[in-house]
């Protein structure tokens, strides 16, 4: 990971009075309070290259984030910052149909957060992602298709015989 300090720098009529290092506890506390606003995409880059999985995670629920920024994000050795990123909007129109497999077989929550909103992967093959989904062993995982409105159809209907009576009756549900 890239060595980056973050510092409060103190100004008084333009004139630099005191610098102090910032400890990722206080990064932390700042991140979560920055305006998810485009004009932050840029710090937000800098801040998703914290060593610091905490600082990463406020970072990954951000809505606000460049293209090279969810790349890094997507990558991250913390499930906490990838179980985060996978459904936010950045992610859902950058990641593709192989990543997004990748995640479904590697994590169960990130599979769930996939299936609710299938259809909104635009940058991946929602057909693809939903026979995988179709056929994972975890029932939540299941009922979150086939509960999902975005889901395609055809895979909705083929949950109407799931073995799983949760998953069966929220797959009537969507279609009705």
């Amino acid at each position: 990971m890239t060595s980056v300090k973050f510092k409060l720098v103190i100004e008084i009529d333009g004139t630099e009075v005191c610098t102090e290092e910032l400890g990722s506890e206080a990064v932390s506390g700042l991140t979560g309070r920055l305006a998810d606003v485009a004009e932050s995409k840029d710090i937000f880059g800098y801040l998703a290259q914290c060593a610091s999985s905490e600082v990463r995670s406020d970072i990954a629920y951000k809505d606000n984030l460049n293209e090279d920024t969810v790349e890094l994000l997507s990558k991250d050795p913390s499930i906490d910052v990838r179980r985060r990123l996978c459904g936010q909007t950045p992610f859902r129109e950058w990641a593709s149909t192989e990543l997004l497999l990748e995640y479904i077989s590697a994590d169960i929550e990130c599979a769930k957060t996939i299936a609710g909103s299938v259809g909104d992967y635009s940058n991946a093959d929602a057909n693809k992602i939903a026979i995988e989904l179709c056929k994972h062993a975890d029932p939540d995982v299941r009922n979150a298709l086939a509960g999902s409105w975005g889901a395609p159809k055809k895979f909705v209907k083929q949950l109407l015989s799931d073995p799983d009576a949760s998953v069966r009756a929220s797959a009537k549900r969507t279609l009705d």
